[in-house]
């Protein structure tokens, strides 16, 4: 059973290993999502989330198994992106650094945080969700649009631990 609550301020160190196990766990995998310890997410991106109270953990039986960070900031490359519908920037939640631990993967955890990320941004009062994924992630792709996200475009965008890159932008309307 997955129990998915806040991070607390003291939890910070223990999130930032748990995404440091992730960066291991994922390297040389086929769907690696690129990250790199203390760049992206960097530990100090990882206790302002904690701080501001944007970071969510997925429990499985005491060990984090999954975390994500929602917020209304985005990356500068969704400015020029043909969304759905456009909305300001305030009304839209945006799903950062989602991902389960590959030994908690095949429980259903990332559908039922995607989930409970669609339900904070309805309690919220967003109009819509949105989220990149590196262009090729099929698993993680297959499960957006599961849930209901559409697909809107790709393209290059920049961040620290990847560098230019193709991304596919999505989007869920609320």
């Amino acid at each position: 059973m997955l129990e998915i609550r806040k991070a607390k301020t003291e939890e910070i160190q223990r999130v930032v290993n748990y995404y440091h196990n992730v960066i291991d766990a994922m390297e040389g995998s086929m769907y690696n999502p690129c990250w790199k310890k203390n760049i992206y997410p960097s530990d100090a991106y990882i206790e302002k989330a904690i701080i501001d109270q944007n970071m969510f953990l997925g429990f499985d039986d005491g060990r984090i198994a999954t975390a994500m960070m929602l917020d209304n900031k985005a990356n500068p490359g969704y400015v020029d992106v043909d969304w759905q519908r456009e909305f300001p920037q305030h009304e839209i939640m945006v799903v950062h650094i989602f991902g389960v631990h590959p030994y908690f993967t095949g429980k259903g955890y990332a559908k039922k945080m995607l989930a409970r990320a669609i339900e904070y941004a309805k309690e919220k009062n967003q109009k819509a969700l949105r989220l990149d994924v590196l262009s090729g992630s099929v698993p993680a792709k297959r499960l957006y649009e599961k849930m209901g996200f559409k697909e809107v475009q790709t393209i290059d965008m920049f961040y620290e631990d990847t560098g230019w890159t193709k991304f596919d932008l999505y989007e869920y309307l609320l």
